[in-house]
């Protein structure tokens, strides 16, 4: 499994979107995509999903996103 913040990136970039414009699309802050993807803070599930949508993530995609987003909210809480 790949650490949030990395797939995060490569998934943004795969999309052709800057930071700004995922903070457009999700209804972020440019900074609060930036610390997600430093891994500064862990994603809450309405933020995961908002994510999802923006990025138009297919299942197999999604179901990824979602496992790497949940072990960082684990791993953050220990």
């Amino acid at each position: 499994m790949q650490n949030f913040g990395f797939l995060l990136r490569r998934l943004r970039r795969d999309a052709v979107l800057t930071q700004e414009e995922l903070a457009e699309l999700t209804g972020l802050s440019t900074r609060s995509i930036s610390d997600l993807e430093r891994g500064v803070r862990a994603p809450r599930r309405s933020t995961e999903k908002l994510l999802t949508t923006a990025l138009r993530l297919p299942a197999p995609a999604a179901s990824e996103f979602t496992d790497a987003a949940r072990s960082r909210r684990f791993a953050v809480c220990e």
